[in-house]
């Protein structure tokens, strides 16, 4: 396969937060159930890609699950209802600190519409700029968490099957509509962080 240089675990902004490449061959990253985890993969440098084979492909499977002996006792729930509240709570907050950097974010505009010369407010706008493409992230991906919580719920609970189907089918698209905004959200990311970088004439 393709070597690899560096591997680290990012933060939010996708900055360094940890090194993970003492044993790049194998990874072992314990994360808790409905935490997300970036992870940044380095290539690496001066060796020429045309040398690699990468034709090869091979199909990693899941372990075998080991054999359990289930004792008559009450296996308790992996998802509760108070689970699903707790994350739409977090999803509703995240989406209101949204609202508000756009409101602030047309407020800016408006001044420099009025002043398109003032450097100070052109940087003032292009740091609430930055702030609004990380929260809006941290929006989605707490919205993404919300649904793959309700998703997982009704797959244990939901004893009606057509009911459980149609649920589900809702879910996936709107997963999909979370994937395609998470992958703009990272672009505009980009995008600010070259703004910010922009040295003040």
């Amino acid at each position: 396969g393709i070597p690899i240089d560096k591997v680290e675990i990012l933060n939010l902004n996708e900055d360094y937060k940890e090194d993970l490449s003492k044993n790049i061959n194998t990874i072992f990253l314990r994360v808790p159930g409905k935490k997300i985890v970036t992870i940044g993969v380095e290539l690496e440098k001066r060796r020429d890609i045309h040398n690699v084979d990468i034709t090869e492909t091979k199909m990693v499977l899941p372990p075998k699950p080991e054999k359990e002996k289930y004792l008559d006792v009450d296996i308790p729930e992996i998802v509760s209802e108070s689970d699903i509240k707790m994350e739409k709570e977090r999803a509703c907050q995240l989406n209101e600190k949204v609202i508000r950097l756009k409101n602030e974010m047309k407020e800016i505009e408006q001044r420099i519409s009025q002043n398109k010369e003032d450097q100070k407010l052109i940087s003032i706008k292009n740091a609430v700029f930055g702030e609004l493409a990380t929260f809006t992230r941290v929006a989605l991906e707490a919205r993404l968490s919300f649904i793959l919580t309700q998703k997982k719920y009704v797959e244990l609970y939901k004893k009606d099957v057509q009911k459980m189907n149609e649920k589900m089918k809702k879910f996936d698209e709107e997963i999909r509509g979370i994937g395609l905004a998470l992958n703009y959200a990272r672009i505009t990311k980009r995008v600010s962080e070259y703004l910010i970088n922009i040295p003040e004439k």
